[in-house]
């Protein structure tokens, strides 16, 4: 991750939106990516991660390792489109944020 892009996180990571994009490469692996909403009401990237599998196990281990690693990031709410894999890793990796809030 690039540092500015670390900035973001840390400045406007309080709202989080996710989405993935599939077959994105030849190995069919799952791309996800964390935007913030920054001080200019824009989406930007703050985050790319790969996954093998998508499964909600992996996609919370992700979250979980990029959570872990940048301790400065204050979340409050992730916002995800009708993914059930994406709603549940969100559960699964942040047991404190309350659905539908």
């Amino acid at each position: 991750m690039h540092s500015d892009q670390l900035k973001k996180l840390e400045r406007h990571g309080w709202l989080i939106l996710i989405d993935s994009t599939h077959k994105t490469n030849r190995y069919d692996w799952c791309l996800f990516t964390l935007y913030v909403h920054n001080t200019y009401r824009c989406w930007n990237v703050s985050v790319h991660f790969f996954v093998s599998n998508e499964d909600a196990d992996t996609v919370a281990e992700a979250l979980i390792i990029i959570y872990n690693k940048y301790y400065n990031w204050s979340l409050h709410y992730i916002l995800s489109d009708q993914s059930s894999i994406e709603a549940k890793s969100i559960k699964k990796a942040f047991p404190n944020i309350t659905a539908n809030e």
